[in-house]
């Protein structure tokens, strides 16, 4: 075999390597173009926090645990389908570091429900069915939570 076939043999295993490598950072792209849109969303948004009795008669901690609970979940909901594409090309590309990395951004995973797992899980889904993705400071503000 002569000197030219190894040379295109090499550049085909190249171009099918970047391909690969191209589609996955799509993946990225996407997503961090998702996330940016939600994010901007959410600040734009002049949406009031639902009212709730259950909400109402919980303890302000309480409250306060189950706002940004909510505001994170609907964030990760915002870019749910983009998170699961991009957890599974990073799962099958075995980028684990890109994923730790990522760990712990509200766009990335639900959000813990460490805060929130002692109050009712029933009047919590209910609620979390009534609100639409919100602007964390206005609704705050709304609430009352910033002097409390």
């Amino acid at each position: 075999m002569n000197i030219n076939f190894y040379k295109v043999k090499a550049l085909l295993v190249s171009v099918v390597l970047l391909t690969g490598c191209a589609t996955k950072l799509n993946y990225l792209v996407g997503w961090d173009k998702k996330w940016k849109q939600c994010d901007a969303d959410a600040k734009k948004s002049s949406v009031q926090f639902p009212s709730s009795k259950w909400f109402e008669s919980l303890k302000i901690e309480e409250q306060k645990a189950v706002f940004i609970y909510l505001h994170n979940l609907k964030q990760y909901e915002c870019t749910e389908l983009e998170t699961v594409s991009l957890k599974k090309v990073l799962d099958e590309a075995e980028i684990a570091t890109l994923e730790s990395i990522l760990q712990g951004f509200i766009y990335f995973q639900p959000p813990s429900n460490e805060f929130v797992k002692s109050l009712d899980k029933v009047e919590l889904e209910k609620l979390s069915k009534e609100v639409v993705m919100f602007d964390l400071i206005k609704v705050a503000e709304e609430l009352i939570f910033k002097g409390g």
